[in-house]
């Protein structure tokens, strides 16, 4: 696995890469899974409350085709466009940890930053899902001084991470205190 080469164009003369990585693939696509089942469900339980309320005859009507059509086929396109949209956000995502600060790539169609001082960190959390357990994966979540938290998906080795996160940030506190 490579960095790709965006990702140097953003670093600061003196910043060196410590670590990286990138989500699992398949826990991050199954993640998505939960809003894609319920988008699904919530189509077919709408359905059949039309159907047991109004009948089929209800489709029969020009003004209701129309509004059922528009109704059913935004929920078809958020339960499809989930997975398809996690899956290309999959592609582009990569977790950098330089001697400066941590820097989580992102991105569907363009490639995004969310950036963190390790200076500026006060929090760092480590989240182990459902999907997580069983695929062995897990979230951490760094949260700074003045910015979003960053949560950083899916990630292999979750405590791994979470301690070379913490000692990495506890020695750039140490050298801008010397």
């Amino acid at each position: 696995m490579e960095v790709p080469e965006d990702v140097y164009r953003i670093l600061m003369p003196e910043e060196r890469i410590a670590w990286f990585s990138r989500p699992v693939p398949k826990v991050y696509l199954v993640q998505a899974l939960p809003l894609t089942i319920f988008t699904i469900g919530f189509a077919v339980f709408t359905l059949a409350i039309v159907l047991s309320t109004a009948g089929p005859k209800v489709f029969r009507q020009p003004a209701a085709m129309i509004f059922f059509s528009i109704w059913f086929g935004l929920l078809a396109l958020i339960g499809l466009l989930t997975p398809i949209a996690r899956a290309l956000e999959c592609k582009n995502a990569m977790y950098i940890m330089t001697n400066r600060r941590l820097i989580k790539r992102k991105g569907v169609v363009g490639i995004d930053y969310d950036m963190i001082d390790l200076a500026s960190i006060t929090d760092v959390r480590i989240n182990v899902g459902f999907w997580d357990r069983i695929y062995g994966t897990g979230t951490v979540i760094v949260k700074g001084i003045g910015t979003a938290p960053v949560r950083l998906e899916a990630l292999e080795r979750p405590y791994e991470v979470h301690r070379i996160i913490l000692e990495t940030m506890k020695r750039v506190l140490k050298e801008r205190n010397c």
